[in-house]
């Protein structure tokens, strides 16, 4: 929160800008494509307790560290979206 302390780091602020979205990227991506492919009960219950828990917060007010003891989860949900992504590019194929 401190303006004159992130502009003495800008490489670090520009990569908590690129991070910061990942998991609500990954939740939007693996939500949608649910629909063709079924998610796994486990995934569905990172993504539930994901919003239940930061509801509260982005209703009053967010403050990033709100969201710090969802670390694991939103590891969890951009390491299953990655996972997931490569199923949904067409397949190469190779000429012999």
């Amino acid at each position: 929160l401190n303006r004159a302390q992130e502009a003495r780091h800008p490489w670090v602020l520009w990569f908590h800008r690129v991070v910061h979205p990942l998991p609500f990227l990954a939740i939007l991506f693996l939500v949608f494509t649910s629909v063709i492919k079924g998610l796994h009960p486990v995934a569905w219950t990172a993504v539930v307790v994901y919003c239940l828990y930061l509801a509260p917060y982005v209703f009053v007010s967010y403050y990033e560290r709100y969201a710090f003891p969802l670390l694991a989860v939103k590891v969890l949900l951009v390491v299953w979206a990655m996972d997931r992504l490569p199923s949904f590019w067409p397949a190469r194929r190779t000429s012999s």
